[in-house]
Parts: C-alpha cells; structure tokens; sequence
C-alpha cells in the first residue's frame, strides 16, 4: 500500500501545490505561515481603544524573520518585522523541548506625528475594531505560542437608545 500524501495549493499568481512532508520545505522551498487572530472590539463594538502594544510568545530552533501586521477596523494600519536570533542545539542535534528558545516580544503599536522632518510624538492606533496576522516564511520550526494587545479606553460604547439611565 502506498504511503499517504497531503498536498495544499497555493492561490498566487503562480498557482502551485506543495507537499507536506517531514520536513519543513517542499523541494527546498520554505512554507509560508499566516496566522489571523479573531477580529475583537475590546472596549465594545459601539465604543473606541487606544491601541498601545501587542506581547508576542514565540517558539523557534533557528535565527527566523516575521512579520506582524495590525488591522485597525479592517485596515492596515501598521506592519512591523521582527528578527530573531538563533536557537539552535550548539551539538547539531534535533530539535527538542530542551534546545528551544523562548522569546517575549514587544510590539509597539504607535505611530510617529512628525512636523518638519522631526518626530514630535507617538499615537497609538484607535479604533473600534483591532486584528494581527503574523506571517513567516521559514524552513524551521516557528510557533506563535501567545498574544496579548495593551489597549486603554478611548470612548466609551454609547448607552443604548431608548435605556434608562
């Protein structure tokens, strides 16, 4: 009997499958992992946030770049790209629970007021409505183990028409 095999299609211009495999690339070619948190409205989907930091926890073996994306209301709002260092086993072994690196990382979620060239000051993002998508293409083990976004409320949800007061 044959061994079973999965494949997964790309939807890019240049439409091909990869295959999964034990490994993490398909004939040399790293995969590339996207990863959408659930769209939230902290602060109610009548009120507004102020948006400071997002707290990444990642697991990783090898030096590694990715990307984290924010979504204000369903707009890009900001991209930043983060570089990790290397984690792998000093002896060349496989990848294990004892060999891999645990790293907290701060995204900050501002964006520069700049007058005449000079950064004055920082804002947050505001909105009502707040989503990540992290990217990486890599071909080692990357897992996105948490997130947590830091907000402050900006207003608060409107009462209803017509409640009591």
């Amino acid at each position: 009997m044959a061994k079973p095999r999965l494949f997964f299609g790309t939807r890019e211009a240049a439409a091909r499958l990869l295959e999964a495999g034990p490994g993490e690339t398909d004939a040399g070619t790293a995969y590339t992992m996207r990863a959408k948190t659930n769209k939230v409205a902290p602060n109610g989907v009548a009120g507004q946030a102020m948006f400071h930091n997002a707290y990444l926890t990642i697991i990783h073996f090898a030096p590694v770049t990715f990307r984290v994306e924010t979504l204000i209301d369903g707009v890009s709002k900001l991209i930043r790209e983060v570089a990790l260092s290397d984690g792998t086993d000093p002896l060349g072994g496989p990848y294990t629970e004892a060999n891999r690196l645990v790293e907290e990382i701060q995204v900050n979620l501002s964006l520069p007021y700049v007058v005449g060239g000079v950064e004055r000051l920082r804002q947050p993002l505001r909105g009502t409505w707040i989503e990540q998508i992290i990217t990486c293409s890599t071909a080692t083990f990357f897992r996105v183990d948490q997130l947590e976004v830091e907000w402050t409320p900006a207003r608060a949800p409107a009462a209803a028409v017509g409640a009591a007061v």
